[in-house]
């Protein structure tokens, strides 16, 4: 779905999931322990890339608004 297309607010709320996700994942961890745990860096990279697209979807709509 092109980024006009997307509700501003499910861009936000992924946001917001995702970082929530990212938190949950390293919760407990010192970081010598999160760094030796592949399974963990990779979701947090995952989350991360997730906001990363949504950050690109809410400023496609933020462009369109104020064009």
């Amino acid at each position: 779905m092109r980024a006009e297309e997307r509700d501003p607010e499910d861009s936000l709320i992924d946001i917001l999931d995702s970082i929530e996700k990212i938190e949950s994942f390293i919760e407990g961890f010192e970081f010598e322990d999160f760094s030796a745990d592949d399974k963990t860096i990779y979701a947090a990279i995952l989350a991360l890339e997730i906001i990363g697209e949504a950050t690109k979807d809410f400023a496609g709509f933020l462009e369109t608004e104020t064009s």
